[in-house]
């Protein structure tokens, strides 16, 4: 079991949004993250994060119960809808009242409406082990594609249509490990976790790095943000 305060927390940082920019003198460069607020959570082994503006909470998914959480700023959690699978490690909204979720060992990529109520699910034709699939998901309300990581052997980040075709497929090396990410349609860009590495990645949507900020975190499993005010959540 994963020790409690440091991996069923969510960790909030505030100004990442506003002093990271595309500058070419960024690439490669590191800073360090420092919490605002660590907060503990009664959802066991959580897995991948997601923002919602419309409502401010946030969403995340348990490996262990096979539920997806729906919880406040502050770690309460507000509802949760079952999920007809196991391993969920990533979720994230296509629409303002549609989920997708993955499931690490099957590859494959489930959505569902915020009553629980499943709409679709694909499946990737992966390599690798079972147990280093599937990591993480976003998307790209702009082309409406879906945004996928692999774990590791290999560490790859996946573009896909909602239907799961796959759009383009790239090995990255920037990390031991991929755990998660989130697209941000502000810079057009993909902020990339490694639980591994214990790092937090600034990319092009094509994985190239752009900026990495070291975290003292154990296990980070998601990442979200609230872009109004200007936060970075780290589950």
């Amino acid at each position: 079991m994963r020790q409690i305060i440091i991996t069923a927390s969510i960790i909030f940082f505030i100004g990442i949004v506003t002093y990271c920019n595309f500058a070419k003198k960024d690439v490669q460069s590191k800073e360090v993250l420092l919490p605002l607020k660590i907060i503990k959570l009664s959802v066991p082994e959580p897995s991948g994060l997601v923002f919602e503006g419309s409502t401010n909470t946030l969403w995340t998914v348990s490996d262990e119960t096979s539920l997806i959480y729906n919880i406040d700023t502050n770690g309460n959690i507000i509802k949760t809808l079952s999920v007809k699978g196991k391993d969920l490690e990533g979720i994230t909204f296509v629409a303002d009242s549609l989920i997708a979720i993955v499931l690490e060992r099957k590859r494959e990529v489930v959505l569902l409406n915020k009553e629980g109520r499943e709409q679709n699910r694909f499946r990737l034709k992966l390599k690798g082990n079972l147990n280093e699939g599937l990591e993480g998901i976003s998307y790209n309300k702009k082309n409406k594609h879906l945004y996928l990581v692999n774990e590791m052997n290999p560490c790859l980040l996946i573009e896909t249509t909602l239907s799961g075709e796959i759009i383009a497929e790239h090995k990255l090396k920037i990390s031991k490990d991929l755990s998660g990410l989130s697209y941000d349609d502000v810079k057009d860009a993909l902020w990339i976790i490694s639980d591994e590495s214990k790092a937090v990645y600034k990319c092009k949507p094509d994985g190239t790095l752009i900026k990495e900020f070291k975290v003292d975190i154990k296990q980070i499993e998601g990442i979200a943000f609230d872009f109004t005010n200007s936060k970075l959540f780290l589950i």
